[in-house]
């Protein structure tokens, strides 16, 4: 019937290898006509001769996918497991449920879910479900057409479509009739490609590669401006890491052994006298006490350590960090060992978390996991939060650890050059314009260091969480690597804060966010704790280096909270994550971190004597 010949474009995935491979990983944009039970995919309008020609009787039709818009369709044969045959994506939901319902009058069987289509596909071979009387003299006489004319052989090298039928005589005279001059060119309703509703689906890879190329021509201009201006920079940095000071400062590192020691000798008295049943409740509060004593010395000591020497920052953040490090391991350890010892003293039915299995791991019951084995793996090991058993991977990989240590090597070296190119000049040329207060010489300023910091900060993160910390993992077999998450697609800062930090992130939520949860304390109070104690340590670790306390790390930590709920709010009022994304971009990376750089900046130089 007139009324179920469809006909338009849409967006299609057919399978590799003529139809015995995976999906193309391209969605192209191809018309599609569905009549007399047959869907036939065109690569144009104008073509006669079908790419793919799909029987719809004995299929299954599904909308699951990663859009509400896409259509899947299945094909059962008797005995055989159910095959995917073609993947579609309409241009609206509307045109979507058009094309659904003329596939069911033409036989397919239309389901909600994946799961009940292919239940239901069996049935409908069986005989169980006829497909309209009407149809069914067609798709016959189509049957018997493609036992006369069966498909060629299908070429092996063939990369995305079953090789194409042999045009039939009909083929042949449609070809005809749209090559003359009464042929109609406007055969349906369409939009522009640049209109809001194509923009969604249609492919912009030429657009993407003419801003890549813009973005390299007008970088290289800046490149080459800078060195006509500065030259090639000497490296201070590289001159203070020689500083006489700063090495007798690192030299102090082995006292910090210290804390770490003691800590583990309390656990392992614990665990013995809990083996031998002679550890007491009130043990508890005594040895998380001590425990908790040798923890803050191991913190406060380098701090005074590096307040006290005159030593270059950058030995100090080299001394500071692993410091703050090491402090937030010990404090996973205490409290983890310290739950696991209560649970089993206490005489109650208490909710194990052995229930949690964890893939690819050995994991020890308390007190069998305190030893040293166990402690210096914890110690050494990419994660912050201790548990009696890590997944592990199978093999060490030498030539996947040369690559990264090569990809490291390069990319501190694009810091170093990012940092003497173009950081510390910009800065520099600053202070007189933040001291008369020149408030569009600032915003000049501001603009003009956002894009080095930025990729400063792009480098930084991916020379430790991407690299540095797969090198540590691959030597010690780690096997969960999930040590960041994909932030760059955060539409509010609560996003970000969540997905870029993995490691900083679950020690958050587990020693701090749920025992303020589990204490009865507000959700919003809990997560003004954690942020509280992340403003600390990014008070720590930039602060006590520069030997500047003006705490604007630790306000502009605080200060994410209000614009999490801002973020938030704004999504939800223009109803779109990627307005957000351009809010988390522009507040966060282009006016956040420059104005922080400058002002520590200034801050230094109004404290110190010499120029860094």
């Amino acid at each position: 019937m007139a009324e179920d010949r469809r006909q338009g474009e849409l967006r299609v995935r057919v399978k590799r290898d003529g139809g015995r491979g995976f999906f193309t990983r391209n969605w192209q944009k191809r018309h599609v006509e569905l009549e007399a039970g047959s869907l036939r995919v065109y690569a144009r309008e104008e073509e006669r001769v079908p790419l793919e020609d799909v029987d719809v009787q004995g299929t299954a039709v599904s909308t699951l996918g990663s859009k509400p818009r896409s259509i899947i369709l299945y094909r059962v044969e008797g005995g055989k497991s159910p095959e995917e045959i073609i993947h579609m994506s309409a241009n609206t939901r509307e045109e979507r449920d058009l094309w659904l319902k003329a596939l069911r009058r033409q036989g397919a069987i239309l389901q909600d879910t994946a799961s009940a289509a292919l239940e239901a596909v069996p049935k409908a071979v069986n005989g169980e479900k006829s497909i309209p009387s009407e149809d069914g003299d067609k798709i016959r006489a189509r049957r018997k057409s493609f036992e006369e004319h069966p498909h060629p052989p299908v070429n092996p090298h063939s990369a995305t479509h079953v090789p194409p039928v042999p045009p039939s005589p009909l083929h042949a005279q449609a070809r005809v009739a749209s090559q003359r001059a009464s042929a109609p060119v406007h055969r349906a309703p369409r939009y522009s490609m640049l209109s809001s509703e194509r923009l969604g689906y249609e492919r912009h890879a030429g657009l993407i590669n003419l801003g890549v190329v813009v973005l390299l021509a007008t970088h290289s201009r800046l490149v080459i401006e800078n060195l006509l201006k500065y030259g090639i920079m000497r490296p201070k940095i590289w001159m203070h890491f020689l500083s006489k000071n700063g090495w007798l400062l690192l030299a102090t590192t082995p006292v910090l052994a210290a804390a770490p020691t003691f800590v583990f000798i309390l656990e392992w008295l614990a665990a013995r006298r809990t083996r031998k049943d002679k550890f007491r409740p009130r043990d508890q509060a005594i040895v998380i006490a001590f425990q908790a004593l040798a923890a803050i010395s191991a913190l406060i000591l380098p701090c005074v350590l590096i307040l006290r020497a005159d030593a270059p920052p950058l030995h100090g953040f080299l001394l500071i960090f692993p410091t703050v490090v090491l402090w937030m391991k010990l404090v996973s350890y205490v409290h983890c060992n310290a739950d696991l010892r209560r649970e089993a003293m206490s005489p109650k039915q208490v909710t194990s978390t052995e229930m949690l299995t964890v893939q690819d791991a050995v994991m020890h019951r308390y007190p069998d996991n305190v030893n040293v084995k166990d402690f210096a793996y914890f110690l050494a090991a990419p994660t912050l939060c201790y548990q009696t058993g890590f997944p592990r991977s199978e093999r060490l990989r030498p030539r996947w650890l040369f690559r990264r240590f090569v990809e490291l090597i390069f990319v501190a070296g694009l810091q170093l050059f990012l940092v003497e190119q173009y950081v510390l000049p910009t800065v520099h040329n600053s202070i007189v314009t933040l001291e008369h207060m020149n408030f569009v010489g600032i915003a000049e300023r501001i603009l003009k260091l956002s894009i080095p910091c930025l990729y400063l900060w792009l480098c930084s993160f991916y020379s430790l969480f991407h690299l540095w910390l797969n090198i540590v993992a691959e030597l010690l077999q780690f096997g969960d690597r999930e040590f960041y998450k994909d932030w760059w697609n955060a539409s509010t800062l609560d996003d970000y804060w969540r997905l870029w930090n993995t490691p900083v992130h679950k020690w958050l939520l587990r020693h701090i966010y749920y025992p303020c949860i589990r204490a009865g304390l507000s959700k919003n109070f809990a997560v003004l704790t954690a942020f509280f104690f992340s403003a600390i340590f990014h008070e720590l670790i930039i602060g006590v280096p520069l030997k500047v306390f003006r705490l604007w790390a630790f306000f502009g930590i605080l200060l994410q909270v209000p614009l999490i709920s801002i973020s938030k709010a704004l999504v939800k009022f223009l109803k779109t994550e990627q307005l957000g994304n351009i809010f988390f971009w522009l507040t966060f990376c282009i006016f956040g971190q420059p104005i922080c750089v400058l002002l520590y900046y200034h801050d230094y130089l109004l404290t110190h004597t010499h120029c860094p």
